[in-house]
């Protein structure tokens, strides 16, 4: 199913996007979080609303996980309005569980497909992303097993790892499952939160990396754009494939 009125939509998510990273910005100059505050819990709603438009009257298991994900995903980010701090741990447990709805979805959507995915397919798909958390996971843990505040990071870190390996896994294995469209934009929007996530990471435990904000919510928006967009064009294979 083609979105409906995509281009505006799009058009409209970039202008919000933007001015949120503008937000962003002013808010790392004048360090006045006023204009921030009202931005940033502004992304998801518009998100949240198109996918409800576009799925009326079709929500499956799949598409209400992935709805599940983006509520999860405003909650975090009304969270970080609450408590300004990159990487509290209430704002993560709200993207933690938005990570666990959209891997859900995905494993769910590959489930009831028809289509086999063999268990080699499974083993070579999952290896790119847990190739990449496992080293960038050990990679900052020796920054903060080194600070005595950071160090009560590392449980968390390493259950909120998981769970960006389980969703972009999740994600890859989606080959065959679906559309081409629709695979490419949910596998896209993986990597690219996994990319936003680790901005995140090691501005907060390694160095601070200039214009952060720029490159974090930019990946951030991109990817949960492509998540709702994949969503609503998926569509399983016609043919049960063995």
């Amino acid at each position: 199913m083609k979105p409906k009125f995509f281009i505006p939509f799009v058009l409209i998510y970039a202008l919000i996007l933007g001015t949120e990273v503008y937000a962003e910005h002013h808010y790392a100059v004048t360090k006045d979080f006023r204009f921030l505050g009202i931005m940033q819990p502004l992304l998801l709603p518009g998100l949240i609303i198109y996918l409800i438009y576009n799925c009326k009257g079709r929500f499956n298991a799949f598409s209400m996980g992935v709805l599940a994900g983006l509520c999860f995903d405003w909650v975090g980010d009304v969270i970080l309005t609450l408590h300004r701090d990159a990487f509290n741990l209430p704002g993560m447990l709200g993207y933690f569980a938005g990570h666990v709805c959209y891997s859900i979805a995905f494993g769910f959507s590959t489930k009831k497909s028809g289509y086999k995915v063999s268990l080699m397919n499974r083993f070579v798909f999952c290896l790119p992303p847990v190739f990449y958390v496992v080293i960038y996971y050990f990679f900052i843990y020796n920054y903060m097993s080194s600070h005595e505040v950071k160090s009560i990071y590392i449980v968390p870190v390493a259950l909120y790892a998981l769970s960006i390996m389980a969703m972009s896994t999740t994600a890859l294995w989606r080959m065959g499952t679906t559309s081409d469209a629709s695979y490419w934009c949910i596998s896209s929007g993986a990597l690219f939160y996994m990319l936003s996530d680790s901005i995140t990471g090691y501005d907060h435990f390694v160095e601070p990396i200039p214009y952060k904000y720029l490159a974090n919510m930019s990946t951030y928006g991109v990817s949960l754009l492509l998540f709702t967009i994949g969503t609503i064009i998926h569509r399983p294979p016609a043919v049960t494939q063995t």
